[in-house]
């Protein structure tokens, strides 16, 4: 394995950035599967599998890396935390499909559109998590 002796840690931030943007993508479909009642489990296998390629490399770029921007250990339960999302957001589409659930009740469909939202806004803080410019608590 090749160190890196000084891994640009910008490159963190964009892996970050790509798994903001692919928790609020898995989310807004999600949503949408909830709000129509349609099956999307497709696509959010596809964004599962981008996330966890995202995921890879940064546990890689980890691994590589001879000092990071944030402690390692903050750096890989991130990464490991969105996987997650994504993780249990795929696994409730594969739900919806195996039981070829059609109607929603309006609960889950308010619930969908919480779940957008919040992927929104999780984007919107990994966008601004460099530096960490513009983060309140």
């Amino acid at each position: 394995m090749k160190l890196t002796p000084l891994t640009p840690g910008r490159r963190f931030y964009d892996l970050f950035r790509t798994q903001g943007n692919l928790v609020s993508e898995t989310l807004t479909e999600l949503g949408k599967s909830l709000l129509e009642g349609k099956s999307r489990h497709a696509r959010l296998r596809d964004l599962e599998h981008e996330c966890d390629e995202a995921t890879h490399q940064i546990h890689n770029l980890v691994n590589s890396a001879f000092i990071t921007p944030i402690d390692e250990s903050d750096i890989l339960l991130l990464a490991s935390s969105l996987d997650d999302v994504v993780d249990l957001a795929e696994e409730t589409g594969d739900k919806i499909d195996l039981y070829r659930i059609n109607s929603v009740s309006d609960p889950a469909k308010q619930m969908g559109e919480y779940l957008a939202k919040a992927g929104i806004e999780i984007a919107a803080a990994l966008d601004r998590f460099e530096g960490f410019a513009e983060l309140k608590p």
